[in-house]
């Protein structure tokens, strides 16, 4: 597999009806929107999607999503890298004793009240990280996920946000991975240095799983 055919998925995605709506639909009511995506020729009523003042709304959403589009196959292709027929992806994440979380992922144990690896990951290791949690010490986690492990209306769709997407300083140049999915860890940073180096298979979410089949790491 490669980085084409998971444009080619991304892409098959930004073409179904609605996909447009979509892009904005999270974030109709917040004034940054307003005043950065709709401008003075358009508002939003306050509910869940905006109502447009202007004929030429549509036009205007198609060509954003098309020129963002665009730019995000262009980075998307220039940066992700794929291994073992897998795409590399990135999370931040703060743990309370990283010699402990070191430990935990080459014994795979796990500690109470952990739930999975998490879901939310990055194509691009410059912008990894973490958005949510304090404390502890950041370390970042370098893992594989099969092309077949991504939702891709999701990470579609957040990729060309306006808020949070390709070309925004809050670009989180975002890989949603399904909850079901399999990640493979294969590195852990800190620091800008690689402090663990290995290959662990652990599950995105343990929810409606089998936990026994997975490995498990604690992460506070």
């Amino acid at each position: 597999m490669s980085i084409d055919a998971i444009l080619e998925k991304l892409n098959a995605e930004v073409k179904k009806p609605n996909f447009n709506q979509g892009v904005i639909q999270d974030y109709s009511n917040d004034d940054e929107i307003g005043t950065v995506w709709y401008g003075d020729d358009y508002n939003y009523n306050g509910k869940s999607s905006p109502k447009p003042e202007g004929e030429k709304w549509e036009n205007k959403l198609a060509n954003y999503v098309t020129n963002k589009w665009a730019d995000f196959s262009a980075a998307f292709s220039d940066v992700a890298e794929m291994q073992s027929g897998k795409l590399k992806i990135y999370r931040e994440i703060h743990v309370d004793d990283v010699e402990e979380f070191l430990d935990s992922l080459n014994k795979s144990t796990t500690i109470q009240g952990f739930k999975g690896i998490g879901i939310y990951w990055s194509w691009d290791k410059d912008v990894a990280h973490a958005h949510c949690g304090s404390g502890g010490h950041s370390v970042l986690l370098e893992g594989l996920v099969g092309i077949n492990d991504i939702n891709y209306k999701n990470t579609a769709q957040k990729n060309l946000n306006p808020i949070l997407g390709i070309g925004v300083d809050e670009n989180e140049a975002e890989i949603e991975v399904k909850a079901k999915a399999d990640i493979t860890i294969v590195a852990v940073h800190a620091s800008n240095k690689n402090i663990w180096q290995g290959k662990v298979q652990i599950a995105a979410t343990f929810k409606n799983m089998v936990n026994a089949k997975y490995k498990m790491v604690g992460i506070s």
